[in-house]
């Protein structure tokens, strides 16, 4: 095995055992996360800009700009216990966003791989 590799699988093991003892976030491809919507309680955060936002979103998503100054203040006001589910365009802010959550103590947090995007791509319903 190279050393890349085991960096690599050593990294892995510690992500995951951090997460088991300190909560969890899962990323759930878009027809995972699709179900898991529907089938348990949780907020449904768009970390997008407003324009973003505006083109298409989640049903019932509430806006939660990671651009935005007040972002962390907002962060820092919900209830850790909740269960959250994020999306970004990509992935990539949704990414920074469920890692600020859990390094802030939430326990369960869901990441929409492929962001908005990917979601659209696979025909699931949203709203303008």
């Amino acid at each position: 095995m190279k050393m890349k590799n085991i960096f690599f699988a050593l990294a892995m093991i510690a992500t995951f055992t951090a997460f088991a003892q300190n909560g969890k976030i899962a990323i759930l491809s878009p027809s995972d996360f699709n179900q898991k919507i529907k089938t348990e309680k949780g907020i449904i955060l768009d970390v997008r800009t407003p324009g973003e936002f505006k083109k298409g979103h989640l049903k019932g998503a509430r806006l939660l700009d990671i651009f935005s100054d007040a972002f962390e203040t907002e962060i820092n006001k919900m209830d850790k216990n909740t269960t959250y589910y994020v999306y970004c365009q990509s992935g990539g802010r949704s990414g920074e966003a469920t890692e600020l959550m859990h390094k802030k103590g939430f326990k369960v947090v869901y990441d929409l791989d492929g962001g908005f995007g990917r979601w659209k791509s696979q025909n699931l319903p949203f709203e303008q």
